[in-house]
């Protein structure tokens, strides 16, 4: 059975059923809430989060309580999922930064090395060595793969928040469906938590993208004309 938030005059939300909209009782802790249909005093189906792991249940507190904010939960669905789009986008820039930063100077030098090889491999077989040219070929495929799987380290400190934001989604909202004001080609009016997420994800990566290069052209035109002055001066 579908389930989709909608939101209501006055607050509250409701669940919807093939027999209409049924409001909803939020119950429980914070980790295992349950959703009961006002009057019935029971769980609706499938409705009741699962155990999560120590990491997930450490944090869901946290996580839940924008999506409680608002009296609103159609707004409380905008503004929790929002945020959590924007701590994961934050979270994987800082430890992104920081892998690259660990590992700056051994990805240079893999790169460094893996174009000296194929530069060397390439001398060898214009002169005709065709072993020579295999063993320094194969020595900067070494090198291509080891820069590789740094980048692939690095990419993985930034995308790390999203199978964690994720697999909370799922545990919190799985099956739950919010109703938006207009019809979206191929989508219709309802989507889903995890659709929401990645949606704003996206943009909170490419917004953080754009300032952290708003910031580096503005501190790279104050070093520049810092150098001008000193030379000036001199």
């Amino acid at each position: 059975m579908n389930r989709m938030i909608r939101s209501r005059p006055g607050g509250g939300s409701s669940l919807l059923t093939e027999g209409g909209p049924v409001p909803l009782i939020c119950t429980g802790s914070p980790v295992h809430a349950t959703f009961t249909p006002a009057g019935t005093g029971r769980p609706a189906p499938s409705s009741e989060m699962e155990s999560p792991n120590a990491l997930l249940a450490a944090i869901d507190a946290f996580l839940i309580a924008p999506y409680r904010w608002p009296a609103n939960p159609y707004l409380g669905w905008w503004l929790g999922t929002g945020l959590l789009a924007l701590w994961s986008a934050v979270l994987g820039e800082v430890t992104g930064m920081i892998a690259v930063r660990a590992n700056r100077r051994t990805i240079r030098d893999a790169f460094s090395e893996a174009s000296d090889r194929h530069d060397q491999s390439l001398s060898a077989l214009q002169d005709g060595d065709r072993d020579l040219y295999k063993d320094i070929n194969s020595l900067a495929n070494e090198a291509y793969g080891k820069a590789f799987f740094l980048q692939i380290t690095v990419a993985a400190a930034v995308l790390w928040p999203v199978p964690l934001a994720i697999a909370w989604l799922q545990l919190r909202f799985a099956g739950l469906r919010m109703e938006l004001p207009v019809s979206i080609p191929w989508l219709g009016n309802q989507i889903s938590a995890l659709f929401l997420y990645m949606v704003l994800y996206i943009l909170a990566r490419i917004l953080l993208s754009r300032s952290r290069s708003l910031r580096q052209n503005h501190f790279g035109e104050k070093g520049g004309g810092k150098g001008r002055m000193r030379k000036e001066e001199r």
